[in-house]
């Protein structure tokens, strides 16, 4: 493991290097309010005098360095820690090049755009962009880049956030928001595979718990030591299903879901901030057919569950009438903690 600070615009200007979110990451979730704060703290450090060496700390991204993400063309970073951050990083440059080119700053426009948004130098296009984001955030950052209106959908924060940013640079601003920019520093902590355990380095830097819920540290737990190709083929077979099974009416119940399912498995209730320790000891996953026996077990039972925060979903007019009436009544199991 390296670590060492760096100006986070140094970072993103490498050429031939793609950052990789990977699908096992939660998803683009950050707030107005957080983008609001960001922005402010960018046009502060930007209106200080050039020859002050003032900068603003931003914090640490973490990402492991892996041959099975690398190609002749491109090295890919895959990041672990601080994904939030740089996505909207990538939000405020694209709004910033898009407002360079309305306003015909040809050489701001062209130097955002080939240091900090594409890889001006691959051919093929999967390696184009510098940011290559999960599924739909990266489609999402496609349409962004190339000015193609982002149906509505409550999936991310993309849109709202990018729109944000547009509102707020102006002709005015925009030379302090670029200067603050390029005064952001950050930790760079780099991992190497088969030497850095990704997964504790992770767990230490999440350790608080303020930032990922019990669910998302199990799905990491769960994806994130394998191969890329199996990462995908899990997810979208099981994981996928489990968080969409479990969510009702935009609300995410899958750390809930799993504190049931533990219980119904051990006969004991985990602390509901224990969630995730507790599956650790209770499911070491040391082989795939282990971890995937585990998973099909927890698809099924998340198909149980789904009735009871969503009786809509049942055909039996009688049990869904009746399961409908319990919900309505709020009957709920009473926890101890």
């Amino acid at each position: 493991m390296k670590a060492s600070p760096i100006q986070l615009n140094k970072f993103l200007q490498k050429q031939d290097t793609q950052f990789v979110i990977p699908i096992y990451q939660r998803n683009y979730d950050w707030s107005e309010e957080q983008c609001k704060q960001l922005l402010e703290d960018i046009m502060e450090v930007g209106r200080s005098p050039k020859d002050e060496a003032k900068v603003h700390f931003i914090g640490s991204i973490v990402y492991v360095c892996n041959d099975e993400y690398t190609t002749d063309e491109i090295e890919q970073y895959v990041i672990i820690d601080g994904q939030q951050r740089i996505t909207t990083i990538t939000l405020l440059l694209i709004a910033l090049y898009h407002q360079a080119e309305e306003l015909e700053d040809n050489k701001l426009a062209e130097t955002i755009y080939e240091y900090y948004l594409i890889n001006k130098n691959a051919d093929d296009d999967s390696y184009k962009v510098k940011l290559k984001a999960t599924e739909n955030n990266e489609r999402d950052l496609h349409y962004l880049l190339n000015k193609i209106p982002i149906p509505d959908s409550a999936y991310s924060n993309i849109k709202n956030n990018y729109n944000f940013f547009a509102k707020h640079i102006t002709e005015e601003n925009r030379e302090i928001i670029y200067d603050g920019f390029k005064r952001l520093l950050f930790v760079e902590i780099r991992l190497e595979r088969g030497k850095d355990n990704a997964q504790k380095i992770f767990e230490r830097l999440n350790s608080t718990g303020l930032d990922l819920s019990q669910a998302d540290l199990i799905r990491n737990y769960i994806l994130m030591g394998l191969e890329p190709s199996e990462q995908t083929r899990l997810y979208n077979k099981y994981w996928a299903i489990i968080e969409s099974n479990t969510k009702h009416e935009g609300v995410s119940y899958v750390s809930d879901f799993i504190r049931d399912y533990l219980t119904i498995r051990m006969g004991d209730i985990p602390n509901k901030n224990k969630v995730y320790s507790t599956f650790k000891k209770e499911f070491k996953l040391d082989e795939i057919n282990e971890l995937e026996n585990m998973l099909r077990s927890l698809r099924t039972f998340s198909e149980i569950y789904k009735t009871f925060i969503n009786p809509g979903c049942i055909e039996d007019r009688d049990i869904k009438d009746e399961i409908s009436y319990i919900k309505y009544i709020e009957i709920n199991v009473s926890y101890p903690f």
